[in-house]
């Protein structure tokens, strides 16, 4: 249960009283077979998982609209992939068969606008190719993303009296073809792909309108739809991975881009601005099987979907002990110098755009124990 008391200057004061449950379970199973075939192997596979959600919201005050969902889905997968060595070079292309069946129900009674069956074919292949003492590689692959529980949820949240957040039970799926290429020349690696995602999921910009409540009246409502355009995306990195000793680290430099174009106040934005990113990765193996971590990851301000991204920085520390090969502990330093706790982005979307700002204390220590059995075999 979720309970919230909302001040303001003007002394106008009311209380915002929500409950959520969601109950939520999956049953899997799944089944893989590899025989020698000619210079490989070829493999086979199916699975099937079922899942069941059922989300119950409800707002004492009707400020909020009062829901009652559930999502009950199977999908049933099979695939056949195909691994090859000729010569130096290997090989391997793929082919994946999904089906799935969604069925969506508010108060116990089926929605079929929202019940989906899809079935697809999602193909992919990979050659890696030696050249003297580097390597290239090669990939390509079609896939898809779901639209993520929370973003199927129609139940609205409650940031404040002049925005409200929800998901979209109309979401479809996104599907991406993706090119990619890397290059290994000693401790670098080079790295381009280029995507071409249609359907991409955007947060979209409305208004909140309630039959039961005229305060809410002018109130924006950010939900998850698909988008009208498609959204190609290109990335580049080179990454160099030197060791001294018992030093080990990743350095990587890179910038992402996009091609997008929305449509906003009767015009059309573009929304190309790069994106650059730099990530340093080190590691420190001690006797005693004790190794110490420091990562740090920093992105430029830049646009990615339908927002203009303020740039942002994150470090962690960490330090793993392992005893016997069995057991080990982890103890974790996220946020150091709380560099992250500032975050800022602008919203497009038709004739609406929203700045956000926020201040979060993303410190944290975090500590976890691992046991590890039957280490000696695959």
């Amino acid at each position: 249960d979720m309970n919230s008391n909302e001040f303001i200057n003007n002394s106008d004061h009311r209380n915002i009283t929500t409950a959520s449950d969601v109950d939520s379970r999956m049953i899997a199973a799944e089944v893989h077979v590899s025989h020698p075939l000619l210079k490989g192997n070829i493999n086979f596979g199916a699975e099937i998982i079922d899942t069941h959600r059922a989300d119950d919201f409800s707002n004492t005050e009707q400020y909020l609209h009062n829901k009652s969902l559930t999502i009950d889905e199977t999908t049933s997968a099979a695939y056949v992939e195909l691994v090859q060595q000729l010569g130096k070079a290997s090989l391997q292309a793929g082919l994946r068969y999904e089906h799935i069946d969604s069925r969506y129900r508010e108060y116990g009674v089926l929605i079929p606008e929202q019940s989906r069956v899809y079935d697809k074919l999602l193909p992919s292949a990979n050659i890696n190719l030696p050249l003297g003492k580097t390597m290239l590689q090669l990939s390509y692959a079609y896939k898809y993303k779901r639209p993520l529980y929370s973003q199927l949820s129609s139940r609205v949240i409650y940031v404040n009296r002049n925005l409200y957040e929800s998901g979209n039970p109309l979401l479809r799926n996104e599907y991406t073809h993706k090119l990619s290429a890397n290059y290994q020349i000693g401790n670098f690696i080079l790295a381009a792909s280029y995507s071409l995602t249609d359907g991409k999921i955007i947060t979209s910009i409305g208004e909140y309108l309630s039959s039961s409540s005229t305060s809410n009246r002018g109130t924006t409502l950010l939900k998850k739809d698909n988008s009208d355009y498609n959204l190609n995306g290109l990335e580049a990195f080179v990454s160099y991975m030197p060791q001294f000793g018992r030093y080990f680290g990743v350095l990587t430099a890179g910038a992402l881009t996009q091609f997008y174009k929305i449509d906003y106040r009767g015009a059309t934005r573009r929304m190309n601005n790069p994106i650059a990113m730099v990530q340093w990765r080190n590691i420190l193996v001690l006797p005693r099987n004790i190794r110490l971590e420091a990562s740090m990851a920093w992105f430029s301000n830049g646009q990615a979907e339908n927002i203009d991204m303020g740039s942002r920085l994150n470090t962690n520390v960490s330090v793993t002990k392992t005893f016997n090969r069995h057991w080990q502990v982890k103890l974790n330093y996220n946020g150091l110098f709380n560099a992250g706790h500032k975050r800022y982005y602008t919203i497009f979307n038709d004739c609406r755009d929203i700045y956000v700002e926020q201040r979060n204390n993303t410190r944290g220590i975090e500590c976890s124990v691992r046991y590890m059995f039957n280490t000696t075999k695959k």
